[in-house]
């Protein structure tokens, strides 16, 4: 792979941390998880600004993988990548992987998921379809100079990193 700037989004529970740590281990570069600037382990919103500037040095380096949802910062990534991965999943499989998630400690986030995500999946799902997906595809369409590589199921994801290895 000759891509090293790399950005993964796509709803929670669709599997971003999953692909980006094996990305990283067949690329070697380095790995950020958006999770990890923005909210800390009690689940409080880091400040903005301090996002904001870590965000900007982040766009700064000549390579890196970052991973994570965040819309409201997505224009500044695609301008910076290379290739940009869209996990573009189906309701049942983000919600079971947000289920596969709950009470389980990672390292690409500080916190600690609960069953009260479950709990507000269906409302926040259908605002995201309604609303932010079209915004979100309209915006990585005007980005033709990009490699943009969308994957709809899990065992895509599974193909494309076979064939990568």
């Amino acid at each position: 792979m000759n891509k090293k700037k790399i950005i993964i989004f796509g709803l929670p529970g669709s599997g971003k941390s999953y692909f980006a740590k094996c990305l990283h281990q067949i690329t070697n570069i380095e790995l950020i998880h958006l999770d990890n600037l923005l909210v800390d382990k009690n689940t409080k919103r880091i400040n903005i600004k301090h996002l904001e500037t870590t965000l900007k040095e982040l766009l700064e380096k000549e390579e890196g993988i970052i991973e994570g949802y965040y819309p409201y910062n997505l224009k500044e990534r695609l301008d910076w990548c290379d290739v940009c991965y869209f996990f573009d999943l189906s309701k049942e499989e983000v919600y079971e992987g947000l289920k596969e998630r709950i009470n389980v400690e990672s390292d690409d986030c500080p916190f600690i998921r609960s069953e009260d995500e479950l709990k507000e999946f269906e409302n926040h799902y259908q605002l995201y379809i309604k609303g932010k997906k079209p915004r979100l595809i309209e915006l990585i369409n005007n980005y033709k100079d990009k490699k943009i590589i969308t994957f709809h199921s899990r065992k895509e994801v599974n193909d494309y990193l076979k064939e990568l290895e």
